[in-house]
């Protein structure tokens, strides 16, 4: 089968999906280590994937690009079409999933709310690794709005970075939090916010921005894997749920000493964003012309930017 390449560096290959789930699915392949563990490598790859989500949404119409990271070596880059313009408002998929071990793909879904002392325990293995206080009281609540505290702002992450709400923290630094999610779809499903109110577009974000946030992924991956005693963590970007940065971090609990996924998982053509991303890849073979007058389209935005 064809690969419609539309952009190669000596890092990484990035393609049109021949499978696609949704129009204008790009996958990011590397040889190099995995996504999220040396920062320099990751950042090189995440602005490639910036750059990728910009012209896709340039030739598609779409407002917005979601990411899907594997864990391992693929990188799926998805336009989420059918958003009413550019004022962000939610879109969620109340089909709800819960693995204990990996299923053969990753995804956003929520799953049925966990019990606090599931939670509680979870939150208190990972703690003993990042050595982050056992009591909220003990947690940094600094928030940097438009005043640096901003009392006024109150999405629901200002809050937890306040310290205001339950929560369960697990990592933070000055410029960052991570906490657990009470509706994971897996054991240790992690979101992770910055000290400020920026964009739930994270490919929109300032170059500073961007930077410090995958900065903080590669600490909180490396968390995880230690924790918890998995090789491998996906991560998502897509922000239709809570209108503030967030990555979304999903540990690969899978019994496969290989480290190695095999062949995604596959899902039907979807035309619209439906409330959720995965990394699985779609089940029918989209138009080879279409493919080639996409890919050149693409190519000619991608290198221009050169």
């Amino acid at each position: 089968m064809p690969q419609h390449i539309i952009l190669q560096t000596p890092i990484l290959t990035a393609s049109l999906a021949n499978e696609p789930t949704t129009r204008g699915h790009v996958l990011i392949t590397f040889a190099t280590t995995q996504l999220l563990t040396t920062p320099s490598a990751s950042k090189s790859i995440l602005k490639s994937a910036r750059q990728i989500a910009h012209a896709l949404c340039e030739l598609t119409g779409s407002t917005r690009c979601a990411l899907a990271y594997d864990g391992d070596r693929l990188i799926h880059i998805l336009p989420l079409h059918g958003l009413d313009g550019p004022k962000w408002s939610a879109v969620l998929d109340n089909d709800q999933e819960f693995h204990e071990q990996f299923p053969g793909y990753l995804s956003t879904k929520s799953g049925p709310e966990l019990a606090q002392a599931d939670l509680n325990s979870m939150r208190d293995r990972i703690a003993a690794w990042s050595k982050i206080g056992s009591s909220p009281k003990e947690y940094d609540t600094s928030f940097y709005g438009d005043d640096d505290s901003d009392p006024a702002d109150q999405n629901l992450f200002a809050r937890i970075v306040r310290g205001e709400l339950t929560q369960w923290r697990i990592w933070e630094s000055s410029s960052h939090v991570a906490f657990l999610t009470p509706y994971a779809n897996t054991p240790g499903f992690t979101v992770l916010v910055p000290r400020k109110h920026t964009s739930s577009d994270i490919f929109s974000l300032a170059p500073d921005d961007y930077d410090a946030l995958v900065d903080a992924a590669c600490s909180v991956s490396a968390l995880l894997k230690t924790a918890l005693g998995v090789s491998m963590v996906g991560m998502f970007f897509e922000g239709l749920e809570i209108d503030y940065s967030h990555v979304k971090l999903v540990p690969v609990h899978t019994t496969n000493t290989s480290n190695e996924l095999g062949e995604p998982l596959r899902e039907e053509f979807r035309e619209l964003y439906r409330g959720s991303v995965s990394t699985r890849l779609g089940l029918t073979p989209y138009p080879d012309e279409e493919l080639q007058r996409m890919a050149g389209e693409l190519r000619a935005r991608l290198y221009h930017d050169e």
